[in-house]
């Protein structure tokens, strides 16, 4: 009986941190305080509560995937899942 209840308050505490992490790897931020950083937040601020489809375009590792996650976040529908689309050129 005390192993079942070691292993069930191990197991709740294993829930709790699983919980946790979770909610820390959705939350994203733009870092740095220039004026191209700024544009794009406002960009986000501007998209984010519209039903409008958003094209972020740019070169490989410059965030788009991180803006288009902040965007959904933020908007109406962040309750749904979040979809991306990938092309190949």
């Amino acid at each position: 009986l005390l192993i079942l209840i070691k292993r069930a308050i191990e197991i709740n505490k294993l829930l709790e941190e699983n919980n946790f992490l979770k909610q820390k790897s959705t939350q994203l931020e733009l870092i740095g305080d220039s004026k191209s950083i700024n544009h794009i937040r406002s960009a986000i601020q501007a998209a984010a509560p519209t039903n409008s489809r958003v094209l972020i375009t740019g070169e490989a590792g410059t965030g788009k995937a991180t803006v288009a996650s902040i965007i959904h976040y933020l908007s109406k529908h962040s309750n749904l899942p979040f979809i991306t689309w990938h092309t190949s050129n």
